[in-house]
C-alpha cells in the first residue's frame, strides 16, 4: 500500500460510531491508563472479526495484507491530553461517542493550535509530526470514544509532548 494513511482511512470508513458496541469492549481491567487518557487493544475481539469481514466482502487484497500491520485500539479521552505528535506512525480516528464538552485540537502549519468540536463518526487524520491533542471538559456525561487505527502500530516511546 502507497499510502499508509489512504489504508487507514479505507478501514476507518468500513465503520460506523454504531459499530461499537461497548458490551465487546474488554473489561477495563485491560485497559492502559495513562493522564487524561486510557486505551485498549481492540485485536482479537469480534469487532475486528467483522472489520475482517467487510474487508474481505470488498475483495480488496492489498487492504487485507495491509491490516495485518495495523493496529487498532478503542481510546477514552478522559480529561485533557496535551499536545503531541508521533514521529513513527500515522494515525486516523473516528469518533464513536461524545458530547458538546469534547474537543481535538490539531496545530496548523504555520503553528498556531486550532479546535475542533467533536462530533460522532468525524474522522481525524493525523500524520506522522502532526502536533494534536485531544480534550474531554468537566460536566460531560457521555465518555469520549474514539477508534484508533495506526500504521505501524503506536509504541509508547512515539508519544511526544510539547515542551
Amino acid at each position: 500500500m502507497k499510502s499508509a494513511i489512504s489504508g487507514l482511512m479505507l478501514l476507518a470508513n468500513l465503520v460506523r460510531a454504531h459499530d461499537v458496541n461497548p458490551l465487546e469492549i474488554p473489561e477495563f481491567s485491560a485497559w492502559k491508563e495513562e493522564e487524561g487518557v486510557r486505551h485498549c487493544s481492540l485485536l482479537g475481539t469480534s469487532f475486528i472479526d467483522r472489520l475482517l469481514g467487510r474487508v474481505q466482502e470488498m475483495s480488496v487484497g492489498v487492504l487485507g495484507r495491509f491490516l495485518d500491520g495495523v493496529d487498532v485500539n478503542l481510546v477514552e479521552i478522559t480529561g485533557k491530553l496535551p499536545p503531541h505528535h508521533h514521529e513513527e506512525s500515522d494515525i486516523v480516528l473516528r469518533c464513536v461517542r461524545c458530547d458538546q464538552h469534547t474537543s481535538f485540537t490539531l496545530t496548523d502549519p504555520v503553528g498556531f493550535p486550532v479546535l475542533y468540536p467533536a462530533r460522532i463518526d468525524d474522522l481525524y487524520v493525523i500524520h506522522k509530526g502532526a502536533v494534536h491533542g485531544f480534550e474531554r471538559r468537566e460536566g460531560g456525561g457521555i465518555p469520549f470514544w474514539l477508534l484508533e487505527f495506526s500504521y505501524p502500530p503506536l509504541k509508547d516511546d512515539d508519544v511526544v509532548y510539547r515542551a
